[in-house]
């Protein structure tokens, strides 16, 4: 038995050791001077630039401005508004672009709006195509410099992929970033130093115009971009890396745990590992081409996490290999590969990372690592490599709120996800609840949030008339993390916690963006005041339509004749459970055009009174705890009583899960 394992781990370990010393070598040569690029001969190309846009109204102006600023004479700029919900397509035409419009919910995917563009430029083709992602930010000279290396190299250039950090980045959304410039940077400008291809990325990327035209574009998988990379090198159009063009996209904020549109990226990346490696090997073999061999390696470096995660069971294994009595050769192996590793994220880091990761947070990676288990923990029986469609709803995702500015058209009805049989929460992210505010706040339609959490549960089980206010809410969110690892265990995970203090930031935010104002009632003494005082430091440009600290005994007829006359466009509403919710529900009737969500303590964290738990601790889902901390005389019974119902709560998501599993080994993939 022992001499099986020994030769099983030492597989094991070799199949880990040829990933890091690829990687090794690509982050190495990363260092290495620059080759000198070749000069562009004859005429600039004519160029078709392509956007392909979902949902995008709120980035697309700003895109397509920066992309007029660089085209010459004769280039064209096309936007794909596919399949939005939004006023993608509007905008769009206002900065100049040509738009088409795309209605097919049956073929959902950037590949699809790709060709659809393709096709409608095919009666007079540029030289160059480039393809640029909605959300996108263009560096200087970037149309120019990939337009004329594609027309010249006379294959596919990828630009250098930069990752753009949220306004208030979290210690994962860092390591993140850090992993992100190590995959789309430093890997390809090793790749590129040592003159061999690269995959591309999907944002950023110029093809001579016969190159493209004839290749298989159309799909809808998340990772069809590397899949392209791979179809076009055995065609015998391996891509380059151009380190010189640079573009940046926003980098997806990690909440409580990874996101369905990253588990999306994570899983349609290893479908492509699996399916791709075996053309590349058998092409570099047939046609003797050693650069096809190169790429089957790249390729097969899997993502660092799960590299990390395989490399630590493996190693732990392998120890005890050894106190059974077995070979340390195995551990050997995998420490070499360990140290591989470590050594080309450290090149990475120093190379293209130290403006994302300060020193002192290297250490952490290992918790990024756990914190990514979910999203390799599904892959075996319930893969997300697809792009889906808005309404898709849950298991595979939330439901998009529209996020167009001025469209009348009625709400998309958002997804929900039933935990415990005792309310049902949206699924949907703190985003897309900002987006959706905005959005019916423009057509004069108001509406009112809840942020759920334990305890609002365990009063709803108790209180009908507690039941029956929050279930006439238009958006109910999950506030607390026991909802959301509810979720998550029974096979219906919500995209994210949604914290009323994060959300009462953001909403600010977007509305002192779209010039909306705001309106604060209640809290503890001075609490509403000091919080409008903190908002609006934060955004000069906010209007705040008023603070009424004290409104207990007030007439709701006379609240909603207050807010009327201040033009309260989002207020903000701290009175304890059910007197807000009753004070709410009765304002709705006289403003129906205003949004009101009841804030809990947010005023108190806003204005300093009451300190909020640091960051690692939110992420890890111990926020409770330095509540309790700061208040233990009136939060341990809350928590006491509430903890019964969590146990019922996470207990009762397993057994539905395993119920539901032959379901879902039986699901289409």
């Amino acid at each position: 038995m022992i001499g099986i394992l020994e030769v099983l781990l030492t597989v094991v370990a070799l199949a880990l050791l040829l990933p890091a010393a690829m990687l090794l070598l690509e982050c190495t040569a990363s260092l290495w001077p620059a080759r000198p690029a070749p000069s562009p001969e004859g005429a600039p190309p004519r160029v078709a630039v392509i956007v392909p846009a979902h949902d995008e109204a709120s980035r697309i102006g700003a895109c397509v401005a920066s992309l007029k600023r660089q085209l010459a004479i004769g280039d064209r700029l096309m936007v794909v508004a596919d399949n939005c919900a939004d006023d993608t397509a509007a905008r769009a035409r206002e900065r100049g672009a040509t738009v088409l419009e795309r209605d097919d919910p049956k073929r959902w995917g950037k590949g699809y709006a790709l060709l659809h563009a393709l096709e409608a430029i095919a009666a007079e083709p540029p030289d160059v195509v480039l393809m640029i992602d909605g959300d996108s930010t263009m560096g200087a000279g970037l149309v120019g410099t990939l337009s004329r290396a594609a027309a010249s190299a006379r294959r596919p250039i990828q630009a250098a992929y930069l990752p753009q950090l949220p306004r208030q980045p979290r210690m994962l959304d860092r390591l993140s970033a850090l992993a992100f410039v190590t995959k789309n940077v430093t890997r390809p400008t090793g790749l590129a130093r040592l003159g061999l291809p690269c995959l591309l990325t999907g944002t950023g990327m110029a093809f001579p115009w016969t190159v493209i035209r004839a290749a298989p574009i159309a799909g809808d998988r998340t990772a069809e971009d590397m899949r392209l990379a791979v179809d076009l090198s055995i065609a015998g159009y391996p891509p380059s890396f151009c380190p010189e063009a640079l573009i940046a996209g926003p980098l997806a904020p990690w909440k409580e745990g990874p996101t369905v549109q990253r588990t999306r990226w994570e899983h349609g990346h290893l479908e492509t590992l699996a399916a791709g490696i075996g053309p590349l090997l058998g092409a570099a073999i047939r046609d003797r081409r050693p650069e096809l061999l190169a790429l089957a390696l790249e390729l097969g470096v899997p993502p660092l996490s799960l590299w990390a995660l395989l490399w630590t069971i493996a190693t732990t294994l392998s120890l005890v290999l050894i106190v059974g009595g077995g070979s340390g050769r195995p551990l050997g192996v995998l420490l070499t590969g360990g140290l591989f590793a470590a050594t080309a994220v450290l090149i990475a880091w120093a190379r293209d990372g130290r403006s994302f990761v300060p020193a002192r947070m290297l250490g952490a990676t290992a918790w990024y690592v756990v914190r990514k288990l979910p999203v390799y923990a599904t892959f075996p029986w319930r893969r997300h490599a697809r792009w889906a469609a808005a309404s898709a709803g849950p298991p595979d995702g939330p439901a998009a709120a529209p996020t167009g500015h001025g469209d009348a058209a009625a709400p998309t009805s958002l997804a929900t996800v039933t935990i415990g049989g005792l309310c049902d929460v949206h699924s949907v992210s703190e985003a897309d609840v900002v987006h959706r505010v905005i959005d019916r706040l423009a057509v004069g339609e108001g509406g009112w949030i809840v942020t759920l959490n334990i305890d609002h549960l365990w009063h709803l089980e108790r209180n009908p008339e507690y039941a029956a206010l929050c279930a006439r809410a238009t958006v109910a969110v999950a506030d607390g993390i026991t909802l959301v690892w509810s979720s998550r265990l029974q096979g219906t995970p919500l995209p994210e916690r949604v914290a009323g203090a994060d959300l009462i930031s953001s909403l600010s935010a977007a509305a002192a963006h779209h010039e909306w104002s705001i309106f604060l009632m209640g809290g503890m003494p001075g609490t509403a005041d000091g919080a409008a005082a903190a908002l609006q430091a934060r955004h000069p440009e906010l209007r705040v339509a008023g603070v009424l600290s004290e409104c207990d005994g007030w007439d709701p007829e006379d609240i909603a004749a207050r807010l009327r006359a201040a033009r309260a466009d989002i207020v903000y509403v701290s009175l304890g459970k059910i007197a807000e919710e009753r004070l709410i529900d009765r304002l709705r009737e006289r403003l129906p055009g205003t949004w009101f969500m009841g804030v809990g303590t947010s005023f108190a964290f806003l204005s300093g009174q009451v300190r909020r738990a640091p960051h690692w601790m939110r992420e890890g889902g111990l926020e409770w705890v330095h509540r309790w901390a700061q208040e233990p005389a009136r939060l341990t019974g809350r928590y006491l009583r509430s903890i019964p119902l969590a146990i019922r709560l996470l207990g009762a998501a397993v057994v539905r899960r395993a119920r539901s599993r032959r379901g879902w080994r039986s699901a289409p993939r």
